[in-house]
C-alpha cells in the first residue's frame, strides 16, 4: 500500500479521536498529515499548512499546484457567490484526483451550504 492508502484507513479506524490522529501525524511524512476539522472556524495556520501540504504532494507536477492557487486567487478577487464556489470545489476535486485526503480537506474550507 502507498503512503496515501494507508492514511486514508488509519484516518477511517481513528475517527473522532483527534489526540490519536494528532500523535499519528507525527510519523507521517511531510505532506501526509492528517487536517483535524477545527472546531469552530478554520484557522490561518490550518490554511497554510494544507497549501503546504499541497505543495509539497504535487512538488513534481508543478502546474497542478499552480493551478490550485489561481483557483484560489480567483476566488479572493471576486467576490463569488456559494453556488460559485461549490461549482470551484468540483474543479479542485478533480484537480486533485486519487488524493482523497486533499478533497477531503478542502471541504473544511467552504462555507456552509
Amino acid at each position: 500500500m502507498d503512503v496515501g492508502t494507508v492514511v486514508e484507513k488509519v484516518e477511517e479506524i481513528l475517527k473522532d479521536h483527534d489526540d490519536l490522529i494528532s500523535g499519528f501525524n507525527k510519523f507521517l511524512p511531510k505532506g501526509y498529515e492528517i487536517l483535524l476539522p477545527p472546531k469552530d472556524t478554520v484557522q490561518l495556520k490550518d490554511a497554510i499548512k494544507y497549501v503546504q501540504k499541497i505543495k509539497d504532494r504535487f512538488q513534481n507536477t508543478d502546474r497542478i499546484y499552480k493551478r490550485f492557487v489561481r483557483i484560489l486567487t480567483n476566488r479572493d478577487k471576486n467576490d463569488m457567490s456559494a453556488s460559485e464556489i461549490f461549482h470551484k470545489a468540483s474543479v479542485v476535486e478533480k484537480l486533485f484526483e486519487g488524493h482523497h485526503d486533499l478533497v477531503r480537506d478542502f471541504t473544511l474550507f467552504l462555507p456552509d451550504a
